[in-house]
């Protein structure tokens, strides 16, 4: 307000350049006034912040963690198609291996996972801090009165038979526990005993 008062009686010459034409204060006063509230409503809830913050140090340093942690889960949550190139890669390693030394079990859940994404019976389920590859009952487009009835839809206590792996912090672990050991066939070290 002073340096308005010194430009009105003249003790503040202003450029005739920078000048503003008359009535425009009240143009400028109508976007400027909201930003001044918001403005003074952030520093109201940075005040109260900083009194919570001497309040409870301790809860504020727990929920800081809770929300990093959520975030870096958030960010390292694995997507659909790492899962993809994890089932090509293992399957590319366990071609490489000879048919004696393969573990035959390793060897069909590989091949099922293959078979299921080409035929579209694997679907995708981002739960933000973990990620679910779940097995359809039928196609995509399939339209049978089976997919359509409420009645014969899967039922929410038997969720866990469709689940096919679970990812959670850039792994997927179903699939790295069932191809733990690829290369050993477990036939042949039962015959030696």
């Amino acid at each position: 307000h002073i340096a308005e008062f010194a430009v009105m009686s003249g003790l503040l010459r202003i450029p005739r350049i920078l000048r503003l034409p008359k009535g425009a204060s009240r143009y400028l006063d109508r976007w400027t006034g909201p930003l001044r509230n918001v403005l003074s409503d952030y520093t109201y809830v940075a005040k109260d912040t900083g009194v919570y913050i001497k309040k409870h140090p301790i809860r504020f340093m727990l929920m800081c963690l809770t929300g990093c942690g959520a975030s870096a889960m958030w960010i390292k949550n694995p997507e659909m198609n790492g899962f993809i190139e994890e089932v090509l890669d293992y399957s590319n390693e366990i071609s490489q291996c000879s048919e004696l030394t393969r573990n035959k079990a390793a060897q069909n859940y590989l091949q099922n996972l293959i078979m299921m994404h080409h035929t579209g019976l694997i679907r995708y389920l981002n739960l933000g801090i973990c990620s679910l590859i779940i097995m359809n009952s039928n196609y995509k487009d399939c339209h049978n009165f089976s997919e359509k009835c409420e009645y014969l839809q899967p039922k929410w206590w038997e969720f866990h038979d469709s689940l096919l792996d679970i990812g959670f912090w850039g792994r997927w672990w179903c699939l790295e526990r069932e191809m733990v050991d690829f290369d050993v066939n477990t036939d042949e070290l039962t015959d030696f005993k």
